[in-house]
């Protein structure tokens, strides 16, 4: 059974740096958007498609499940979002029980909360400092910067919450952001 960290983070605060060097100081495995290109080999699904949908909802006006064609099993479609998020989990949950790793994001703090050798961590930043590390990796301006943070945040946030929203259907639980961090680091 694997020993494993979970990052999870805000956009800019250096958590994705932080966590690579982590796994790379501790000679273990790294897992982040990697793990989509393994859930893309997994269900036979073009990568860049999952790529767009990576810690987002699916849009809910898509589809109109008024009609009733749209409701019957055979006509259903699954959005990617979740074929994504299923396929990860699963993919999360089998390298924390075969090797030891540090993962990021994609809710894995939650995904492995009853794993005794995990410890959950959550990066933060000052909103200033993360301004100024986004407009050094993109040569953004500040405004825009701070406009990308707020939407990145705003996206993983929502994207968190359908994660939520999954497990809960599932599950029977009612689980809440960061419930299963266990060191916050600034």
């Amino acid at each position: 059974m694997g020993k494993v960290i979970t990052i999870a983070r805000e956009f800019g605060s250096g958590g994705r740096i932080i966590a690579q060097s982590l796994a790379e100081q501790l000679k273990i495995g790294f897992y982040d958007k990697n793990l989509i290109t393994l859930a893309a080999e997994r269900k036979n699904l073009p990568e860049e498609r999952l790529e767009r949908v990576d810690e987002r909802r699916e849009n809910p006006w898509r589809y109109d499940m008024e009609d009733d064609i749209a409701i019957q099993r055979q006509f259903y479609y699954e959005p990617l979002n979740d074929v994504l998020f299923e396929a990860q989990s699963e993919i999360i949950k089998e390298k924390a029980e075969t090797e030891d790793c540090v993962i990021v994001g994609r809710c894995a703090d939650y995904l492995l909360r009853i794993k005794p050798d995990c410890r959950c961590v959550f990066i933060t930043a000052p909103l200033e400092k993360r301004i100024r590390t986004i407009s050094a990796r993109t040569g953004l301006d500040a405004k825009a910067a701070k406009q990308l943070i707020k939407k990145v945040d705003k996206q993983r946030k929502i994207g968190r919450a359908s994660c939520r929203e999954i497990i809960r259907t599932e599950s029977g639980e009612n689980i809440m952001d960061m419930t299963s961090v266990l060191t916050a680091v600034d």
